[in-house]
């Protein structure tokens, strides 16, 4: 809710990482202050800010923030209109994940490619996936993830016109933002 701090403190971050060659940190830090641009209107800042990002995770190996840069810039491709191109990023990042056995990332990504398989109106696939990460969020206690799941299904139905199920699905989604007090949600 403080933009201007929180940006403040991520310079701080980026100049320690820097300072002592904390290749992951500085990557996690651009990766913060990607999302603080584009969760405030300014995807083509957060673009850069995400391919700096990814060309430090790359070379330096740091497959977990790889993954996550990843799924942030495939959404930004599917915004564009550029599905083949997220697709695939997702798929990728997907794989990594599955490898490392990272649930809540797995969560994530399978939330993301349900989004992108909705625009390619590929629904039976995007239902499917959303409701994988559903069910792993619930297993892993991942509210996160579980909200995010509630507002994809949501956002499926709603473009089924099904108005029922998605008031049901946002409704669940909303409510999970009331309790993670989270106001961007």
């Amino acid at each position: 809710s403080k933009v201007n701090q929180a940006l403040k403190l991520l310079d701080s971050t980026k100049n320690l990482s820097m300072r002592y060659q904390d290749h992951q940190g500085l990557s996690t830090a651009y990766f913060y202050e990607a999302g603080i641009y584009q969760q405030n209107g300014f995807s083509k800042r957060a673009l850069g800010i995400y391919q700096m990002a990814l060309e430090n995770s790359s070379l330096h190996e740091d497959s977990i923030n790889l993954v996550r840069i990843n799924n942030q810039l495939a959404g930004y491709y599917a915004e564009e209109g550029k599905l083949d191109e997220a697709l695939r990023i997702s798929t990728e990042s997907l794989e990594i994940s599955i490898r490392k056995g990272n649930k809540k990332e797995m969560a994530n990504i399978k939330n993301s490619i349900g989004l992108i398989e909705t625009k390619r109106k590929n629904y039976p696939r995007a239902e499917s996936l959303l409701k994988d990460a559903l069910q792993i969020s619930l297993k892993e206690k991942y509210v996160y993830g579980q909200k995010k799941a509630f507002y994809n299904l949501g956002l499926l139905a709603r473009v089924k016109n099904d108005t029922a199920t998605a008031r049901a699905y946002f409704e669940n989604s909303l409510s999970l933002d009331m309790l993670l007090n989270d106001h961007y949600g």
